[in-house]
């Protein structure tokens, strides 16, 4: 099962092409995304110019079609552990990401994300990348 990040998301939002192919060979079951994207994805439509219409519509329809996981108390573990661990060695990723990322590993999800350089530093988690050509 896989936890879609945000730019992840907001490629699917653009209309592009790969991603989209990728997704649809999930079943939507299979497929989530976390309360920090959707807050990310809202943030972005809020601070755009224009659009604003569309793009809450077309957000609505996406979330309405996966499952979404919280923060939750099992996300707060893993987020101390994850964080503690990355500042012990000096490889520090933001906030979100790091939410992000506990709650792919208090639920054993695989993030799909293309910012694969700061969740790879994050030893057990599992990242696949949708947005490079060739996967």
């Amino acid at each position: 099962m896989y936890l879609l990040d945000t730019n992840i998301i907001s490629y699917w939002m653009r209309g592009d092409r790969q991603v989209i192919d990728l997704i649809k060979q999930h079943a939507p079951s299979d497929l989530f995304l976390s309360t920090i994207t959707l807050a990310e994805i809202l943030y972005g439509i809020e601070k755009s110019p224009g659009k604003k219409k569309e793009r809450r519509l077309k957000i609505k329809q996406i979330s309405s079609l996966l499952g979404v996981y919280a923060f939750d108390e099992a996300a707060a573990v893993e987020y101390a552990l994850i964080r503690a661990q990355l500042e012990r060695e000096g490889r520090v990723i933001s906030e979100r990401d790091t939410q992000i990322a506990s709650i792919a590993m208090a639920n054993k999800l695989v993030i799909v994300s293309h910012n694969v350089k700061e969740f790879g530093r994050i030893g057990k988690l599992k990242v696949e990348d949708w947005a490079i050509s060739g996967f």
